[in-house]
């Protein structure tokens, strides 16, 4: 397989992944190679507060999810609507 070999001959690379491909600009094989994601997202194993805090690095921003029993609601006036809940 060359770099200039279409994406469309790659194993692999149905119709739809093909038309998400030429979405993205990407015609090739070094298309694909030079294509960079704006983000990526790290899926830690369920832990924790403590393990996902001692888990995060630096000023990264992160997404966490949070499984866990609602004590209390309430709702705050305010100018933007907001909701406190106790875990």
């Amino acid at each position: 397989m060359r770099l200039t070999t279409n994406i469309a001959s790659v194993p692999g690379v149905g119709p739809r992944n093909l038309e998400a491909f030429r979405r993205l600009g990407i015609r090739c094989v070094a298309d694909l190679v030079v294509h960079l994601p704006l983000r990526y997202e790290l899926e830690l194993a369920e832990q924790s507060v403590d393990g996902a805090q001692a888990a995060i690095t630096g000023d990264a921003e992160v997404v966490v999810a949070v499984r866990g029993e609602i004590a209390t609601v309430r709702a705050i006036p305010a100018r933007t609507r907001r909701v406190e809940a106790t875990l």
